[in-house]
């Protein structure tokens, strides 16, 4: 088996591969966990060795490392990935700043927190939502009908999400931010080192609700306000501690959802959950309408970026 320099360091994730040279990698020995250890880029079936060798020595190919976790596919799957798929990976992370100053916003005139709306009763709000997370209403001019979500990072006001509550006109209505450089729920991370990573803020608070994680520390769920990581999201969750992203993306951006994973499992331990099936509205689940029993599934059936490219490439050619 040969796999690009890309998906060996998917594959590898677990020990920390740095770039060595144009033929090696360095990786953390599985066995001693020195970080003298180094596994060719360029040999079939990828032979490594730990320079330690009176004290450990180990040697092999990558297929030895299946007896330390290491998780690969077989030799035909990943002989079958295209050679292109870094290039086109890195369009999703094309148009980023990486200097980031977040101008600090106001509220809207004449808003207002709020702890009832029959629109947000609907979508499954509880007492213990409107005390945790913050939202308002205005009664002045185009957001008036609107509920309205501040978005604060570093304990500063940076944006708000404002969705239309009554239906009619646009869905949304957002301030004109950086959302590029801001991720939402960024402050409610205290000493977290694993996210379940969504799209938007219905859906931060939706899986919150459903795993009852207001008080849990150990896990979170942030959003990036899309279908999208920049550079500048991927710098704050490093920034954050973060170790380990569940990705729970909606299940139409599956072209998107590839390359994302593959970036962040260069520098997170990253998997990957689809919700699947209907609501009782027949609308199709995504983490802001999902129940119980279909996050569950989810999370009970993850899978590696390696694993999820090489499954949807043999079912749907994607």
């Amino acid at each position: 088996m040969t796999l690009s320099k890309e998906q060996l360091k998917i594959a590898l994730v677990s020990l920390k591969p740095q770039d060595y040279s144009k033929t090696e990698l360095q990786i953390s020995c599985p066995e001693c966990g020195h970080d003298e250890c180094f596994i060719s880029i360029i040999d079939q079936n990828h032979r490594f060795g730990c320079f330690r060798e009176k004290a450990c020595g180990l040697k092999g190919n990558i297929y030895t490392l299946r007896k330390y976790g290491i998780k690969i596919g077989d030799s035909e799957k990943v002989t079958n990935v295209n050679d292109d798929f870094k290039k086109r990976s890195l369009k999703v992370f094309s148009n980023v700043q990486k200097a980031v100053n977040l101008p600090l916003i106001n509220h809207p005139i004449s808003y207002k927190r709020i702890y009832n709306s029959e629109y947000l009763n609907e979508r499954g709000f509880t007492e213990r939502d409107y005390n945790y997370w913050e939202v308002g209403r205005t009664s002045f001019g185009s957001l008036k009908d609107y509920v309205i979500f501040p978005i604060s990072q570093k304990r500063n006001n940076v944006a708000y999400v404002a969705r239309n509550a009554k239906g009619e006109g646009g869905k949304y209505k957002n301030s004109i931010s950086e959302f590029a450089s801001i991720i939402g729920g960024l402050d409610y991370l205290n000493k977290t080192t694993t996210i379940i990573l969504c799209e938007g803020i219905f859906d931060i608070i939706n899986i919150t609700r459903l795993l009852n994680l207001y008080d849990c520390n150990d896990i979170k769920a942030i959003c990036t306000f899309g279908a999208k990581v920049s550079e500048n999201q991927i710098n704050l969750l490093q920034q954050s501690g973060i170790k380990r992203i569940i990705m729970l993306f909606d299940g139409d951006v599956i072209k998107k959802i590839k390359p994302i994973s593959f970036e962040l499992a260069t520098k997170f331990d990253t998997q990957i959950g689809i919700l699947e099936g209907l609501t009782d509205k027949g609308e199709i689940v995504d983490a802001g309408n999902c129940n119980f029993s279909q996050l569950n599934e989810a999370l009970n059936n993850l899978s590696s970026p390696l694993d999820f490219y090489l499954e949807k490439i043999e079912k749907k050619n994607i």
